[in-house]
C-alpha cells in the first residue's frame, strides 16, 4: 500500500465511510488522512453534574434519565421538550427538529448519555 492509495481499500473503512470522509473532510488518499490534523478536541472523558453546569461552558456530557416529554407550540414552530434528571436535579432537553423519530426512539426512565452544548433557552433556565 501506498500513500496514493484510496481510502475505500483502507482496513475497516469501506466505501460508505470513503464517502463521508471525502464528503465531510475532504479525505481522499491515505496521505490525506495522515496528514488530517482536527481542528478541536472535546474532551469526553468527564461526566457533569446538573447543578454544575453553567451557560458559558463548552460541550459536555451527562448521565441521568428522561422523565417525561412535552410538545410546545404548533405546525412550523413546535418543539419537543423533556425533562432530564441526574439525580439529583433537572434540566430541560429541546428538540426543534426530528420530533417524531425522538419520541420512537427515546424512552422515560432508561439511563441514557447527553453530549451537547448547554444554553438558556428563551430566556429560561440552561437547556441542552
Amino acid at each position: 500500500m501506498d500513500l496514493l492509495t484510496d481510502i475505500k481499500f483502507l482496513p475497516g473503512v469501506g466505501s460508505k465511510r470513503a464517502d463521508l470522509l471525502r464528503l465531510e473532510l475532504g479525505i481522499k488518499s491515505a496521505e490525506d488522512l495522515l496528514r488530517h490534523y482536527p481542528y478541536k478536541y472535546v474532551d469526553r472523558s468527564r461526566f457533569y453534574y446538573l447543578h454544575e453546569i453553567s451557560e458559558d461552558m463548552p460541550f459536555i456530557q451527562v448521565k441521568g434519565q428522561i422523565l417525561r416529554f412535552e410538545k410546545v407550540g404548533e405546525g412550523h414552530n413546535q418543539r419537543l421538550t423533556a425533562i432530564f434528571t441526574d439525580g439529583h436535579g433537572t434540566i430541560e432537553l429541546v428538540w426543534f427538529k426530528g420530533i417524531k423519530f425522538v419520541i420512537e426512539k427515546f424512552h422515560t426512565k432508561i439511563d441514557y448519555v447527553i453530549f451537547g452544548k448547554p444554553s438558556a433557552f428563551n430566556g429560561n433556565r440552561i437547556s441542552f
